[in-house]
């Protein structure tokens, strides 16, 4: 039974009670019902509707001089019910504008909120990359009039790398605040995953040759994989790809999968690093949270990067245990 329907039989027995009893309390009850009405958005004719479909019924047992006595009685809740009907849709629409503005207020604040916050980060970027452009141009003189000390050499590398380390976090964090921002339709296109992963293989390479890993890719590369998808799709099949080169071990293997599950394609990283324990599989995506910080530099703001991008995809992301240890990343988004 729908809510209307419930509401109406209850009318129906409320007006029936007072007409047969004549208890002015079934009055008080028929003017709080008034105000289900109103919440469940049940407009005056459907009230006027179950009020005359009861009343008929009930005058049809009695005859004509008593029908009319009836519905004149009758006249009196009908009376009562539209009048708090009345007064309470008053006060609903003004509860409602009410919250219209209050809630219209706090999204200008949080506007304001969002503005502010980019353009701190805008500012930060500026003002921050400007010295670290003149660290990395000095510690490249310093290694250029060592003379040949290897030690010197070696202390202006490791500034160098630090500078651009900072560099790469700023960034990191100036699309993690634009993956928050969302997307907007006009910013999809059709991409192809297949040349997506290429592209990022192709962006990898110098770091997996450093690293001495073997990329096995475990799916068809005569056919297409279509999505909609924008620039941030791409960065976080980056981020889990780079991810997951850090934390396996040298030398190691790599599987990456794509898979046709029907409505979604299925993006699948597995590795054969330390795995992810239980507790910490939803942790790592979230904004500077990382599982194991030895040896692994980075902010850990590269997962949470990530989720946000494939789930304003309409994706997921998770992380299942390896069979073989390590553990395996799985993403999904919707097909094109």
């Amino acid at each position: 039974m729908t809510h209307e329907s419930e509401l109406r039989e209850e009318y129906s027995k409320l007006l029936r009670g007072f007409l047969e009893s004549g208890d002015e309390r079934y009055l008080y009850d028929i003017e709080n019902i008034s105000k289900e009405f109103v919440r469940a958005n049940i407009g005056p004719d459907y009230i006027l509707e179950a009020h005359l479909n009861t009343l008929n019924k009930i005058v049809s047992e009695f005859p004509v001089d008593k029908a009319v006595y009836i519905y004149n009685k009758a006249s009196e809740p009908l009376f009562n019910l539209m009048v708090a009907y009345a007064t309470a849709y008053h006060d609903y629409i003004a509860m409602n504008e009410e919250r219209y503005l209050r809630e219209k207020q706090l999204a200008d604040e949080l506007n304001d909120a969002n503005r502010n916050q980019e353009m701190f980060i805008s500012i930060m970027s500026h003002d921050i990359r400007s010295p670290l452009t003149a660290v990395v141009g000095y510690s490249g003189l310093i290694q250029k009039w060592s003379n040949d000390d290897e030690k010197i050499k070696r202390f202006a590398e490791k500034i160098e790398m630090t500078a651009m380390e900072i560099d790469r976090m700023i960034e990191s964090i100036r699309t993690y605040s634009r993956v928050k921002k969302g997307n907007s339709k006009e910013d999809f296109d059709e991409i192809d995953l297949k040349v997506t992963l290429s592209e990022i293989f192709e962006f990898l390479d110098e770091k997996i040759q450093v690293h001495g890993t073997k990329i096995e890719r475990r799916y068809r590369t005569d056919r297409d994989y279509m999505a909609l998808g924008t620039e941030f799709l791409k960065n976080a099949y980056l981020n889990i790809l780079d991810n997951a080169i850090k934390y396996s071990p040298k030398n190691s293997i790599i599987s990456v999968t794509l898979d046709d599950t029907g409505s979604d394609l299925k993006f699948g990283v597995a590795d054969h690093g330390d795995g992810v324990p239980d507790e910490m599989k939803e942790a790592v995506f979230e904004r500077f949270t990382r599982n194991d910080k030895c040896g692994i530099k980075g902010s850990g703001i590269g997962l949470a990067i990530a989720r946000h991008a494939i789930e304003s995809h309409g994706g997921k992301v998770w992380i299942e245990d390896n069979p073989g240890g390590g553990c395996i990343f799985y993403v999904t988004v919707p097909k094109a």
